[in-house]
């Protein structure tokens, strides 16, 4: 323990140390972030796709001809 007064954090007494979190559980935890961004991303992408190759065609057959 430090001196009264000092701005040094008291010691935990031997055996009882404070839980740390693990590098795998943040390595863990930014993986799945990065899946589910990546997910989503391709959702939206799929989405624009099938809006472009799929609604657009579909639309212009029913359309008059332009002049």
């Amino acid at each position: 323990m430090g001196p009264v007064g000092s701005r040094q954090p008291p010691e935990a007494p031997p055996g009882r140390q404070p839980p740390r979190r693990s590098p795998d559980r943040r390595s863990w935890a930014l993986a799945i972030i990065l899946v589910l961004l990546a997910a989503l991303c391709a959702i939206i992408g799929w989405a624009q796709w099938y809006a472009f190759h799929v609604n657009v065609p579909k639309y212009q057959h029913g359309a008059p001809p332009p002049p």
